[in-house]
C-alpha cells in the first residue's frame, strides 16, 4: 500500500488500478534474480555452440507463455500473465541449468539450487514484518512522510537481508559487498 500509494496513486491512476499494479509488481519479483541468472546460463550454453538447446527454450518459452498466459490470466487476470512470465522464466532456467549439469564436468547444480533457497528466505526474513507492519499497521500518509517512510522501511529491508544472508551464511553478498568497498577504495585512491 506505501509503495503503491508513493508511486502510483498519482494522478490518472485509482484504487483498483493501484491494487492490479501491486498485482503485476508482486508476480513479476521474482524476476530481480532471474534476470540475473538467466542470462549466464544462457551464455554458458551459447559459448558451447549449443544452439539447438537454445533454439527449443525460445519454442518451448512460446508454448509455455501460452498455455501459462490461459492458466493463470483467466483466473487471475493481468497479475496472472505477469506471474505466467516468471513461472516460465524460473522453469526454462532451471532446465538450462539442469542440462550444464549433466553435461558440463564440475558444474553442479544443487549448490545453486541451495543458493537461490537461502536467498529466497534470506528475503522472506525481512519482508515478512516489514509487510505486515505495511498492510496492517501504517496508516495512509501524506506525499512526503510517505516516501520518508518508504526510504526508511527499504534501508531496514536491506539492512534485514544483509543480517539474514550473513547468518544463513550466503557469502556470495559478502563477496558482492567486498567488491563494491574494494572498487570504491580504488576510485577514491585515483582522485
Amino acid at each position: 500500500m506505501l509503495f503503491r500509494s508513493v508511486v502510483y496513486r498519482r494522478g490518472a491512476f485509482d484504487a483498483h488500478s493501484a491494487i492490479l499494479t501491486a498485482g503485476v509488481v508482486a508476480a513479476f519479483a521474482p524476476m530481480l534474480a532471474l534476470t540475473m541468472i538467466h542470462p549466464v546460463v544462457t551464455g554458458s550454453h551459447n559459448a558451447r555452440r549449443r544452439g539447438a538447446l537454445l533454439g527449443a527454450t525460445a519454442v518451448i518459452n512460446a508454448i509455455l507463455n501460452i498455455v501459462l498466459n490461459l492458466t493463470f490470466g483467466l483466473p487471475l487476470g493481468v497479475a496472472g500473465v505477469a506471474l505466467s512470465t516468471t513461472v516460465t522464466s524460473a522453469l526454462l532456467t532451471l532446465w538450462l541449468a539442469s542440462w550444464l549439469g549433466r553435461k558440463e564436468e564440475g558444474f553442479a547444480v544443487r549448490p545453486v539450487l541451495v543458493l537461490i533457497a537461502r536467498v529466497l528466505v534470506a528475503s522472506l526474513i525481512p519482508a515478512i514484518p516489514l509487510a505486515i507492519f505495511v498492510w496492517g499497521f501504517l496508516p495512509v500518509l501524506p506525499l512526503v512522510p510517505a516516501v520518508v517512510t518508504l526510504v526508511g522501511l527499504l534501508l531496514m529491508g536491506m539492512v534485514g537481508y544483509l543480517a539474514a544472508s550473513w547468518v544463513l551464511r550466503i557469502t556470495e553478498v559478502g563477496d558482492v559487498l567486498g567488491g563494491l568497498r574494494t572498487g570504491m577504495m580504488g576510485a577514491w585512491a585515483r582522485r
